[in-house]
């Protein structure tokens, strides 16, 4: 039911049977939280508590451990921590919580889902949480505090990675005007998380009016990068002029445009000299048949540099 009212199963969706259902007010504004796992390999040199004994030791120690006789080699004591000396060596990167099969993904997937419900039912005993997929959703029904929502937010990012225990990212939409309309900032929600995924982990908490033009610039150059005629052929010359004669036309281009067309300051950055800069855009420029004099050249031709060295 909870899931259905962040829009999981469609759109539609009786908002005042669910709302009687659940106990909380329809009308009112309300605040939707959504919480993305970082890549798995990010939490995987972590001991969470969760995952692991209080007698587990640590890496070195189980380097030092023998396990059976003084003849245990490493990869046997490796087998062994993980359950037994038969376990494959991709067994070994899972954890054991419950059953050698549960992989790292599954086990903060469970985390989450558990840590978020009780921290958010301590802040807010009207609150509501979900899972959806491999991320995490808290509706705030009738909020009191733009402020408070985002501290609270930040505090429990802040505490799970204290703790060991999960690497989060978070995004805020608030207000949201009523409960028609949780689907919706959950949709939003989501595209945050999409666009602000390279940033890691600069943006750890942001909300959508924060990270509107991450979101949209992020979509603009998606689009681009999937629709190949929209890109330009004039700046393949100019990769290929680089890498013939190991040249760094791009990257003088680029912070040349970084810098808002100073060329002193720009020079600086690259630690060459100013009249050095002003030969390499010369040589882009005759290169591409960009005028970097044009503000519509220069618009697209930093469009293309970021798409082009954008993290894939």
């Amino acid at each position: 039911m909870i899931q259905r009212l962040f829009g999981a199963h469609g759109d539609s969706v009786d908002v005042p049977s669910v709302a009687g259902a659940l106990g909380i007010p329809i009308t009112g504004p309300a605040a939707v939280i959504g919480f993305a796992l970082t890549d798995n390999s990010l939490t995987r040199n972590r001991t969470p508590s969760a995952a692991r004994g209080s007698d587990r030791t640590a890496s070195a120690a189980r380097d030092r451990a023998t396990r059976g006789s003084d003849s245990t080699t490493f990869a046997a004591r490796d087998r062994a921590n993980l359950g037994g000396n038969s376990t494959a060596s991709a067994a070994r990167s899972r954890v054991t919580l419950g059953s050698d099969s549960t992989t790292f993904a599954a086990r903060d997937r469970a985390t989450l889902g558990s840590a978020l419900r009780l921290r958010a039912s301590a802040f807010r005993p009207d609150s509501l949480t979900t899972l959806i997929g491999d991320r995490a959703y808290l509706l705030l029904p009738r909020y009191q505090s733009d402020r408070a929502v985002t501290a609270w937010t930040r505090q429990l990012v802040d505490q799970l990675e204290t703790s060991g225990a999960l690497l989060l990212r978070a995004a805020i939409a608030i207000p949201v005007p009523d409960l028609a309309h949780v689907a919706t900032a959950r949709r939003e929600v989501d595209r945050v998380l999409d666009s602000t995924a390279a940033a890691f982990p600069h943006d750890r908490v942001t909300t959508l009016a924060d990270s509107r033009t991450t979101v949209l610039l992020g979509e603009i150059l998606d689009l681009i990068d999937a629709h190949p005629e929209l890109h330009d052929p004039r700046l393949s010359a100019l990769f290929d002029y680089d890498r013939t004669h190991a040249a760094q036309l791009q990257t003088s281009v680029t912070h040349y445009l970084r810098h808002h067309g100073d060329v002193r300051t720009a020079a600086t950055a690259l630690n060459i000299h100013p009249n050095t800069l002003r030969y390499r855009l010369r040589r882009a420029q005759e290169i591409t048949g960009l005028d970097l004099d044009t503000p519509a050249d220069r618009l697209l031709l930093e469009l293309q540099l970021v798409r082009h060295n954008r993290t894939p």
